[in-house]
């Protein structure tokens, strides 16, 4: 799910690029840089059955 969400703020990333539109594309980098971090964060600290809660 999470990929999906970056896929969707890349392809709006690179629609802010053809009209050159500022708030745009600061907004998408911002949303692809939390979930790429996310996805970061979930592939690093993901559920791992050996743990123990």
């Amino acid at each position: 799910m999470l990929i999906l969400i970056s896929v969707g703020m890349s392809l709006w990333f690179l629609y802010g690029i053809h009209p050159n539109s500022l708030p745009i594309i600061l907004a998408n980098i911002a949303g692809i840089t939390f979930t790429t971090t996310l996805i970061l964060m979930k592939f690093k600290y993901g559920n791992s059955k050996n743990k123990k809660a």
